[in-house]
């Protein structure tokens, strides 16, 4: 794509010698902005329910649509979840954290439906995760700046959901050790 156009331009650099300098930092200027910002709107997903049945071969992971907790991203499926596919791992990495900060800050409540379990529409999911998409693409240092902050918070916090269960590992032993 963008980089055997890279190549061919810089191969006919040598041909314009007065402009090289010149055309040299455009072309890392354009690398740069692809390689970064421009990424952002590049990503493209294909937003399904799962269907056990069907094989994902494409870097994927699941956001939960049922419940209180729907909009939650997941690594592996349960049965009331979409799969969104990715053509490559860095947006599904970005994607996955854009909407776990979401999740996080309760966003996607406004889109629950139903009284008895609320449930979040295919429809409604993926327009939210497009205009958000759009909203980091157009702040990218922020964005990148966000899901290291929620990456390092979620390091602590699994950190810390371990070191609970470890008390609380010693503290069924501790009362068996005295109930024997």
């Amino acid at each position: 794509r963008f980089s055997s156009l890279f190549l061919a331009v810089r191969g006919c650099l040598h041909f314009l010698f007065p402009f090289r300098a010149f055309l040299r930092r455009a072309i890392e200027s354009l690398q740069l902005m692809y390689s970064t910002s421009n990424h952002l709107f590049m990503c493209i997903f294909i937003l399904k329910s799962y269907n056990p049945k069907k094989e994902i071969r494409n870097p994927h992971f699941f956001i939960l649509n049922k419940g209180n907790n729907s909009g939650k991203t997941l690594l592996s499926p349960c049965p009331n979840c979409f799969s969104i596919q990715f053509n490559c791992n860095q947006d599904k990495e970005q994607v996955f954290w854009l909407l776990f900060c979401l999740w996080q800050a309760n966003a996607f409540y406004p889109f629950l439906r139903g009284s008895v379990i609320p449930f979040v529409v295919l429809r409604d999911m993926k327009s939210f995760i497009n205009e958000n998409w759009q909203r980091a693409a157009n702040q990218p240092k922020q964005f990148q700046n966000m899901i290291e902050f929620f990456q390092a918070i979620n390091k602590v916090e699994n950190q810390l959901k371990q070191s609970l269960k470890a008390i609380d590992k010693a503290k069924r032993m501790m009362l068996y050790q005295i109930v024997r």
